[in-house]
């Protein structure tokens, strides 16, 4: 992976095969695991917004709101047609989101191309714990795939959906036949932090929201019990049973 990306050059074709195995892995009963094509990308912002965004404790720190950017930014993430969600089959409705896209080492946000100062804000916290995190420099790769939105409807909560749809994305993952390949992750939430723990991710670093300053100021507040941000990675070879 060191020279040019094995993760973008990813068919269509190889994501739908990988899937199509893991799906047939994954029996739960009443659920039904899917990829994210286009057919659900507006589903699943709407899902996210209302599952992900009011409930994250740094978007409601920041009081970050539903607007067209954050929407662009959102459908970026989705536009990879990696993320994973859960569907009620009996209800149709979504009951669970793992937002899953590609991560370079040569990624730089460009902070001033962002209108929001709130999303900035987040974006900027966001560059700081990866400087400090050296998730590339730590395992050695220019790429990975990178878990970065995981969501779950409040009334289905409780009943472990979120490490189970993490389960399953780590399964598609192996069956790209990448050997190995990296996987990237961060939470805000104290129940985030234990999916990753629980899943046998590797914590590399942990924020805490009150030792953070921007331009003299500290911009995360008010995160009630949430009181960090944690960096986990993960290794996964073809034949790792560890998930």
């Amino acid at each position: 992976m060191a020279n040019s990306s094995v993760l973008k050059a990813l068919t269509r074709e190889q994501i739908e095969k990988a899937f199509k195995k893991t799906k047939e892995e994954t029996n739960i009963p009443g659920i039904e695991l899917e990829l994210v094509t286009e057919k659900y990308y507006e589903r699943v912002f709407e899902f996210a917004w209302n599952h992900f965004a009011l409930r994250e404790p740094l978007y409601t720190a920041l009081c970050i709101e539903r607007t067209d950017e954050l929407k662009s930014i959102f459908m970026s993430n989705y536009k990879f047609n990696l993320s994973l969600i859960f569907i009620d089959k009996e209800s149709k409705e979504i009951i669970a989101l793992r937002t899953i896209r590609i991560a370079c080492k040569d990624d730089v946000s460009d902070l001033d191309s962002i209108k929001s100062q709130s999303i900035r804000d987040l974006h900027a916290f966001d560059a700081y714990c990866d400087k400090l995190t050296d998730f590339f420099g730590h395992y050695g790769v220019t790429e990975a795939f990178f878990f970065h939105g995981l969501a779950v409807h409040e009334k289905y909560g409780r009943r472990g959906y979120g490490e189970k749809i993490c389960r399953a994305a780590i399964n598609m993952i192996r069956h790209f036949g990448i050997d190995p390949v990296y996987i990237k992750g961060e939470t805000s939430s104290k129940y985030g932090h234990k999916v990753y723990s629980n899943i046998g991710f590797e914590e590399l670093l942990e924020v805490r929201y009150d030792s953070y300053e921007i331009d003299g100021r500290k911009p995360i507040q008010n995160t009630g019990i949430h009181e960090s941000q944690k960096m986990f990675g993960m290794i996964v070879n073809q034949n790792d049973g560890r998930d």
